[in-house]
Formats: C-alpha cells, sequence, structure tokens
C-alpha cells in the first residue's frame, strides 16, 4: 500500500505512477492511495486504503473496529468506517464513512500496528448508534467474553465522558457481566425470570472431560486408562487390555466378554 505522496518522497513522479498503473503494478483504491500488485485487495488492504486516504490523525473505527477486536461476527460491509479528530474537516473518499470525534487522539491506539480505537471506545462509540437495549445487551457480553476488553475497562471509559447514550443500562449491564453473566441469554433469564421470581443464583456447571482431553496425559497406558474411566462413567461396559496393571486392577468380571479398548 503507498500513497501519491508517499510515492513522491521516494522520487516517483506521476508520470511514472500512470506508467504503473498501465502496466497493472499498481491499483487505484482511492485518489491517490495505491496497492502494490495485482492482486485483489482484501479486508486489511481496505482498511489501510481507507486509513490513508482519511488523512493524517485517522483510525479505524465502529463495526470495522469491532471486527478486528474480534467480538463480533458481523461482516462490516463495503463501507469502511474511520474516525478523524473534531479539529479537522475531511471529505470522506468513496467507500469510506468518516466519523468526526473530540474524543481523538484520546481514545486512539495502535493494535497489530494498525491505528484504530481502544476496544472500549469502540463499545462506546457503537452503543451510542443503537436504538435497542437488546442489541445493546449483546454487544457488551460479546465485547467481554471476547476478552478483548474488561467490564471493568469499559466502566472506567464511560465515567470519563461527560456524554453517552444508555449510560446508566451500560453500567447495570456490566454490573451483571462482573457477576458472572456472558451472553444476551443469561442476562435475560438474570432480568427476567431469576430476578422477579427471586430464585437463587444460576451456576455454570463445568463440562465434563471429553476422551480428546483425555488423550492429551503424557503416557499411551495412562491415556488409554483415562479414557476408559470417562467412558465407564458414560455407561460403556468395554474392557481395557493395553495399559497394564492399573487396567487390569479395574476391569470388573461384569466386563468379561465385551469388547476391548
Amino acid at each position: 500500500m503507498i500513497s501519491a505522496r508517499q510515492a513522491a518522497d521516494l522520487g516517483v513522479t506521476h508520470d511514472g505512477i500512470r506508467r504503473q498503473l498501465s502496466a497493472g503494478r499498481l491499483v487505484r483504491l482511492h485518489e491517490g492511495i495505491y496497492l502494490t500488485g495485482n492482486m485483489r485487495p482484501g479486508a486489511a488492504s481496505r482498511w489501510w486504503a481507507a486509513l490513508l486516504a482519511s488523512g493524517d490523525g485517522a483510525v479505524l473505527s465502529h463495526w470495522n473496529a469491532a471486527k478486528v477486536y474480534g467480538f463480533t461476527r458481523r461482516r462490516p460491509g463495503a463501507i469502511v468506517h474511520v474516525s478523524i479528530p473534531a479539529s479537522r474537516v475531511e471529505v470522506a473518499a468513496s467507500g469510506v464513512r468518516v466519523h468526526r470525534s473530540r474524543l481523538l487522539p484520546a481514545k486512539a491506539t495502535v493494535h497489530d500496528g494498525l491505528p484504530i480505537t481502544t476496544a472500549a471506545d469502540t463499545v462506546l462509540g457503537l452503543v451510542a448508534q443503537m436504538r435497542s437495549p437488546h442489541d445493546v445487551v449483546a454487544l457488551l457480553t460479546d465485547a467481554c467474553r471476547s476478552k478483548a476488553v474488561t467490564a471493568g475497562v469499559i466502566l472506567k471509559t464511560v465515567g470519563r465522558r461527560k456524554r453517552q447514550s444508555h449510560r446508566q443500562l451500560i453500567k447495570d449491564v456490566l454490573a451483571d457481566v462482573i457477576g458472572g453473566v456472558e451472553s444476551l441469554l443469561e442476562h435475560k433469564y438474570l432480568v427476567r425470570v431469576e430476578r422477579p421470581h427471586g430464585l437463587p443464583r444460576g451456576r455454570v456447571r463445568a463440562r465434563p472431560p471429553s476422551a480428546t482431553d483425555m488423550l492429551t496425559s503424557k503416557s499411551r497406558a495412562g491415556r488409554l486408562f483415562e479414557v476408559a474411566t470417562v467412558l465407564w462413567d458414560r455407561g460403556w461396559t468395554g474392557e481395557l487390555t493395553s495399559c497394564g496393571p492399573r487396567c487390569r486392577a479395574v476391569n470388573s468380571p461384569q466386563r468379561e466378554g465385551s469388547p476391548a479398548l
């Protein structure tokens, strides 16, 4: 990825850029922004092109930033969202939505080399655009479950903001997240069933180990023995013949004639 200004700094003239475009060695993504090579631009290339086209201080934001942090499965779509300081006036390039923010550059960071809004500010920026409390709860629980940001960090960031949509809802949901809620469904159960009816607090059951989990132990004999133990607990009636004295000690007469592992 290269801009016309960067190319000029390297001594490449406008005529040189035109020749590279004609030869297919450069692909124009925006006015003055080029992708080197003739490959089809991927998401990262489009993001960088949008940032370069938006000028100094631009950072990736909103759903595109959420995708980078990994707390949404939603596809950001063809439009790339970037934010710039409110003091700047910028005409958005084609395919780029520019948001002016008075919180920049304070809410800017770098993630995997990409200029981007912080995870907490990304969450709060998206919440500000939402009308449905259902969507707010889903975003907050997804973001915290992703481990890209914690409920505590989001609460601190809310506290530093003078204006924030759904402020009280954010605080209430994050308090529940700190208390153990991890999903929209769990939050619905908490506020619609558990609290109104005075039920005891639900507990998350630990997942029982699978046979695959057991295969992580060190020796072959130990692995077979531990796998069989799990299978017996789940109703298997077979017999072990390949893991030494421990297997012979636990093989019961009731398992004689059953298939061996």
